[in-house]
């Protein structure tokens, strides 16, 4: 799934597969498209193995997009996964998050950063993927 998403960023996107990567600077995410200088993380995509892995991640995320970084010790699981997204965004500060599933399924959403550091994440389609620069 993840070369699938890779191969789609590039041919269906436009994405330079010089701006492409497996798995990003913090681990968090399995595939991110970079800015032309690989500085910042422009795509943050975490691929699932079902659309069921899918729609329990993003309702997660939801859950927890203001819970401080603290609290981590707390979440095991899918939760913790979860969370582990959440800071990632707040991390990269990637104004796209991709939830990539089997046959091409997904989920794109722009990344909004609030107050304490606060992630919301609003559901979009998938020209949002589209390279800045095509």
């Amino acid at each position: 799934i993840t070369m699938a998403g890779l191969s789609r960023l590039h041919r269906e996107y436009g994405w330079p597969m010089t701006q492409l990567g497996m798995q990003s600077k913090t681990w968090a995410f399995d595939l991110v498209a970079y800015s032309k200088e690989q500085e910042q993380e422009l795509v943050a995509c975490e691929v699932k193995k079902s659309w069921r892995e899918i729609d329990k991640l993003v309702s997660l995320m939801e859950l927890y997009k203001a819970t401080p970084k603290s609290q981590i010790s707390e979440f095991k699981g899918a939760a913790r996964n979860a969370f582990k997204k959440i800071i990632g965004l707040r991390l990269s500060k990637a104004p796209i998050f991709w939830a990539l599933g089997p046959g091409g399924r997904s989920i794109v959403f722009k990344v909004e950063y609030g107050p304490n550091e606060e992630v919301m994440l609003v559901q979009t389609d998938e020209n949002a993927l589209t390279y800045p620069h095509a």
